[in-house]
């Protein structure tokens, strides 16, 4: 089935995750069915090719959500959250750049051993280093003709139905 959907995909890139592993250990970025251990157990998926850019590196979301009832359900989004962005500009894989997991992942347990890496220390300058806050990639979305206020209403959404699917197990 796996082989089916990579071939399918027809020289499109994958990303693969261990399911067993952590901090962006043993993930990897592939084109072909046959860089995968089939007696192993991953995580894949297609792989955003053309993602949106944050000062023109790749970035992920860290979105907390607390879960303080589950009959009936509530949920708390807290406002705050962080941005992880990668420490190398970012091209659509190639042969060439696809493991250069500086450049493809946004895990801080790699990227804080780049070279490029710039630790910021001070709250006042949210925008500065490859840890953000959310509310900096917000204004950055708005600054640059986006529309942050839909994108979280999509994400919140997002929330809520991943919980409400979840919902009768937590209860």
């Amino acid at each position: 089935e796996l082989k089916s959907f990579i071939t399918k995909g027809r020289g499109k890139a994958f990303i693969v995750k261990h399911e067993a592993l952590s901090q962006g250990k043993g993930i990897f970025l592939t084109k072909s069915f046959e860089n995968i251990n089939p007696t192993q157990r991953y995580v894949v998926q297609k792989y955003i090719t053309q993602p949106y850019l944050l000062d023109g590196l790749k970035f992920d979301l860290r979105i907390y959500a607390l879960v303080y009832g589950c009959s009936p359900l509530r949920i708390f989004i807290y406002k705050e959250g962080l941005a992880r962005l990668a420490t190398e500009p970012y091209k659509s894989p190639t042969k060439g750049n696809m493991k250069n997991l500086y450049m493809h992942l946004t895990n801080y347990a790699i990227n804080k051993k780049s070279n490029n890496f710039i630790f910021n220390n001070d709250a006042e300058q949210a925008e500065v280093g490859h840890k953000r806050s959310l509310s900096c990639v917000w204004q950055y979305i708005d600054d640059n003709g986006g529309d942050s206020y839909s994108v979280q209403n999509k994400i919140r959404k997002i929330i809520v139905k991943t919980l409400c699917a979840v919902q009768p197990q937590l209860s």
